[in-house]
């Protein structure tokens, strides 16, 4: 039963967010493809405590956070689809690392406080982090993985670019 509220919860949370929020148009996907899981990717995450402890993740392709950043911070945007990209003669300003990294905080933050209301309350947010992968899945957390939803970023194409939501339950399955 908590799987279920919970699976429900981050898809429905993170397709208003994206779609709604953002102007992408996403698409669930069974699981981030290897070739890409093989490769680096940056992201950001939020530990939960109180009633129900443990951590909401984000990571995405580092294409699609530098994207969210130009997005975020008025920027003109790389990817082909946007109305936004820059004429080839126009200098680009791409965000600092300390903008993409800021941008996925905040996204995190937004995601995990809005599945706060399918958690057992009292719960709290600490503060989020920036974090850096050799690869998708390159991380350690006390806990096991109660669901992990990974997402297609429909605005990139011909290059598919990607971004996964992962909740991690502290304690043992």
């Amino acid at each position: 039963m908590e799987l279920e509220i919970v699976e429900e919860s981050v898809s429905e949370v993170t397709r208003r967010l994206w779609e709604r929020s953002l102007n992408y148009r996403v698409e669930i996907v069974p699981s981030i493809p290897d070739e890409i899981r093989s490769l680096p990717c940056r992201g950001a995450a939020v530990e939960i405590a109180g009633a129900w402890e443990g951590l909401a993740l984000l990571q995405t392709t580092p294409q699609l956070a530098i994207d969210v950043a130009c997005l975020m911070f008025d920027l003109p945007r790389l990817h082909s689809s946007s109305p936004e990209r820059p004429a080839s003669h126009q200098k680009l300003h791409l965000p600092t690392l300390e903008m993409v990294q800021d941008c996925l905080k905040e996204l995190t933050n937004i995601t995990a406080g809005n599945l706060k209301t399918a958690l057992p309350e009292p719960c709290s947010l600490a503060i989020p982090k920036p974090l850096e992968f050799l690869h998708w899945d390159d991380f350690s957390f006390e806990g096991f993985i109660l669901t992990q939803i990974a997402f297609l970023c429909e605005d990139f194409a011909p290059d598919a670019t990607y971004f996964r939501i992962s909740l991690i339950k502290r304690g043992s399955g």
